[in-house]
């Protein structure tokens, strides 16, 4: 077991981009989704991969019910996502609050 440096691995997760997608027909019913589950918000595997590889599983081929084949299959561990929504909130916290501070009289750290 090997430490990390914290404030880097948040770093590293801050920096990765968030999409919006819609997943195709063949894919939610592989994954069982519903029709309103079709479209979601998150990052992309590959991406994660470069910057946090242990936050990526390989879970092998898929073969869609249309014939489709995915390669190597990548899932993100959720809790990637959280934690750079919770920082980009904690950031927007802070930056407000400093801006309440500046234009008030008041003692800031």
């Amino acid at each position: 077991m090997d430490q990390v440096d914290p404030a880097e691995q948040l770093k590293n997760v801050s920096q990765l981009k968030v999409y919006k997608y819609a997943y195709n027909n063949a894919f939610a019913e592989h994954a069982g989704l519903s029709e309103d589950e079709l479209e979601d918000t998150g990052v992309i595997a590959q991406e994660v991969k470069e910057v946090l590889p242990d936050a990526v599983r390989e879970t092998g081929d898929i073969i869609l019910s249309d014939g489709q084949k995915i390669d190597n299959f990548l899932v993100v561990n959720k809790v990637i996502i959280a934690i750079q929504q919770f920082d980009k909130q904690v950031q927007t916290y802070l930056r407000r609050s400093r801006y309440q501070c500046e234009s008030t009289v008041c003692t800031c750290n």
